[in-house]
């Protein structure tokens, strides 16, 4: 023990003097291994194609980055990982487990400047449905045709998307979405939220927002019941509302305006 404590009693009085002789190259040095320690382990890259006809659902539970989700007209489910901002901690598992794809990304021992965020790409058909929990982030949706369960705590849900059973919600962010065929369910706690039908669907439409402007746009044909409100804004509707209709809209928010258009 007293070898090993005058070791380092050495090496300290070693560094100090280095220090006190070369202060600017001495701090450039402990600059670079604390950064060094800060990024972590080396990005790496993750890919997965699967045979639709093997899959029945995609599941993805993801800590921070963003995903993109695109339909296609081909039989597989592929798939594009990259690592943006990780450390030692961040546990990332790709698989093909039964039916099931599954992509999770998350830190095992939440510590300060710990990261593990991910850049996603998903391409698969309408016959896959997607199941999505995301942290922190943006999803991005071009011509989905899947059914899509979207939970995002912050960050933003935009694209096109016809797809039946579609439900999206983020805690803070925009909901902004286009070519929807079917009834939506849409809601976040601040933010704004645009729905665009290219038909009106037979069901019930719902919008809500915390605090941010609701707007639902629908071609000029149809035949809407519109249950609005706000708590503090204004209301504007370009369609006469029937309780008769079979297209109900349920827009709502707290703070902001509620408008239901012609598109």
């Amino acid at each position: 023990m007293n070898k090993l404590f005058m070791l380092e009693a050495a090496m300290r009085t070693r560094f100090v003097k280095t220090f006190e002789r070369y202060p600017f190259w001495t701090a450039i040095v402990i600059a670079i291994v604390l950064l060094t320690g800060a990024v972590g382990a080396s990005a790496r890259d993750y890919s997965l194609q699967v045979d639709a006809s093997e899959v029945n659902r995609v599941d993805l539970d993801v800590n921070a980055g963003d995903i993109r989700l695109v339909g296609v007209s081909d039989d597989h489910v592929s798939i594009r990982v990259k690592e943006i901002d990780v450390s030692e901690n961040c546990e990332v598992s790709l698989e093909h487990k039964g039916s099931t794809v599954e992509l999770t990304a998350h830190i095992e021992r939440h510590l300060l400047r710990e990261h593990c965020e991910l850049d996603v790409e998903i391409r698969l058909p309408a016959s896959v449905p997607v199941n999505l929990a995301l942290g922190a982030g943006d999803v991005d949706l071009e011509d989905l045709g899947s059914a899509l369960r979207a939970s995002v705590g912050a960050g933003s849900v935009e694209g096109r998307i016809r797809g039946e059973q579609v439900i999206l919600a983020t805690g803070a962010g925009d909901i902004e979405i286009a070519g929807l065929v079917s009834t939506v369910r849409a809601r976040t706690g601040a933010g704004n939220i645009e729905l665009q039908f290219d038909k009106a669907p037979q069901g019930t439409i719902h919008a809500n927002s915390g605090v941010g402007d609701v707007e639902v746009i629908l071609p000029p044909s149809s035949k809407i019941n519109a249950r609005t409100s706000t708590g503090l804004g204004s209301i504007s509707q370009e369609f006469d509302s029937s309780a008769a209709a079979t297209t109900v809209i349920e827009a709502t928010t707290g703070i902001g305006d509620v408008r239901v258009e012609q598109g």
